[in-house]
């Protein structure tokens, strides 16, 4: 019998005994979970958290090991002792943000380069797969999907058998079933109440930023559309190629993409 065939009376004992076996061998491991909102993968992720805590003789602090941000997800998988879970959470308004899953991106394919130094087990919440980069899917090992079906929540539990060759990154590891249809628990209900005001709070934070940043920009605009248009009407420009040129000579910083936005807004 190999090493790794152990049979845990419960699926989550059954998957951290995997991921945590990956670690000790020095190979990657890093899991999705997808899903549609509110079908639980959070709980889920959180619960599979304190299943490897268990399995280790460590208890897992959550409130360090759950990170909604690029930057906030690699400091802890630097900072955090060897074979802690680290989760990266979806960020509420930032999903409509191309630069928060760019960023969101890069990070995950970083720390996937840096998996035998940090050995960490990271978990990845992305509520739809096509939202996640090709290059960083193509590093995970398992895959959890939650759905709801009877009023209750349920996920399937796949891990791969065969990873991505590097040769074609576009193309998805095969994976294979250990687990369908699993009934996954609810959190305690003193860790749930505790999670909910953290969740919200964090995503208040990354959501301020968000519309703040959207505020800024329309802004930034607003002010170049009103000087557009009155250059426009004085010098009779005609195209994007007026406003572009004429910034360009200023030494300002702006791109076609830029020109054309402000050229389309001024002669609305």
């Amino acid at each position: 019998m190999n090493e790794d065939d152990v049979y845990l009376p419960d699926p989550l004992l059954a998957t951290g005994h995997f991921l945590l076996k990956r670690i000790d061998k020095g190979l990657s491991c890093t899991t999705i979970i997808t899903g549609e909102p509110g079908t639980g993968k959070s709980t889920l992720a959180i619960n599979l958290g304190m299943a490897c805590g268990w399995l280790q003789s460590k208890p897992w602090n959550w409130k360090t090991g759950v990170t909604y941000a690029g930057d906030d997800y690699l400091s802890a998988i630097e900072s955090l002792p060897r074979g802690t879970t680290v989760i990266m959470n979806e960020g509420g308004e930032n999903l409509h943000s191309h630069t928060w899953y760019d960023q969101v991106n890069k990070a995950i394919i970083k720390s996937q380069m840096t998996d035998r130094i940090f050995k960490k087990n990271k978990i990845l919440i992305i509520p739809f797969n096509k939202q996640m980069n090709s290059s960083a899917k193509a590093g995970c090992c398992c895959r959890i999907h939650c759905y709801i079906a009877n009023g209750r929540r349920y996920a399937n539990i796949l891990w791969a058998t065969t990873q991505t060759s590097p040769f074609n990154k576009y193309a998805d590891p095969f994976y294979a079933p250990l687990y369908m249809r699993y009934a996954f628990p609810k959190l305690p209900a003193k860790i749930e109440r505790s999670y909910i005001k953290f969740d919200m709070d964090a995503k208040k934070v990354l959501n301020k930023k968000y519309v703040d940043k959207i505020l800024k920009d329309e802004s930034w605009y607003g002010d170049l559309v009103k000087e557009v248009k009155e250059l426009s009407s004085k010098n009779g420009w005609s195209s994007r190629d007026d406003v572009y040129t004429h910034y360009k000579r200023k030494g300002a910083k702006v791109t076609f993409s830029d020109a054309n936005k402000i050229w389309k807004k001024a002669k609305v």
